[in-house]
């Protein structure tokens, strides 16, 4: 059972509309297959990997921004990780301020590296844009499993969770699997002979 706030637009209830918004926002996700099977155990708090289930290894890198804010501000993104607790990473990736530019400001710095994401199903990209006063401008949520690889567009939404017409995220996205350290050549081997 899960108890929300619907009188209040935070984070829980970000969280909560932008998980539910990659079904069409139905209201009912079907818990993934080994939450569902009697024969296996689930542990959210174990940091190894889930059996039958693969890590994942999520890459993103901030390009630029588009109508962030019609105003001369400076602005800044934070991605954060939100899913099992040993995959959420809060307040720890944040580019860097570019300042009076809210129209078009170009970010354009090194990806922001999720190493080992335990179990991708649950998981969640949140993309904030703040300006210089730290003042949200816009979010978006996105669920891992729903994304794809490759240069996106990112449309942004209010705090309340309504789309926003114009301001969007330019972003570069790379979905892996997760190697251990030490694995590496096992699977630069495997990619040369197939």
């Amino acid at each position: 059972m899960v108890s929300l706030n619907f009188q209040t637009s935070d984070l829980p209830m970000q969280l909560n509309q932008g998980k539910f918004e990659y079904n069409g926002n139905c209201g009912y996700l079907l818990k993934p297959d080994f939450m569902r099977r009697a024969d296996r155990s689930f542990d959210p708090f174990a940091e190894s990997p889930v059996d039958g289930v693969i890590a994942a290894q999520c890459s993103v890198q901030v390009i630029a921004g588009q109508f962030l804010s019609d105003k001369k501000v400076g602005t800044y993104v934070e991605v954060d990780m939100y899913g099992l607790p040993t995959d959420t990473i809060r307040k720890e990736f944040r580019t860097r301020l570019v300042p009076a530019n809210g129209l078009n400001p170009v970010y354009n710095e090194e990806p922001f590296l999720f190493r080992k994401v335990v179990l991708p199903d649950l998981a969640v990209l949140r993309f904030g844009v703040y300006d210089d006063n730290s003042r949200l401008l816009g979010q978006r949520i996105l669920p891992l499993d729903g994304l794809q690889a490759g240069y996106r567009h990112i449309s942004l939404r209010t705090e309340a969770n309504f789309p926003m017409s114009l301001p969007m995220l330019f972003c570069n996205i790379e979905l892996k699997i997760y190697v251990p350290d030490g694995f590496e050549g096992v699977t630069l081997a495997f990619r040369r002979e197939t």
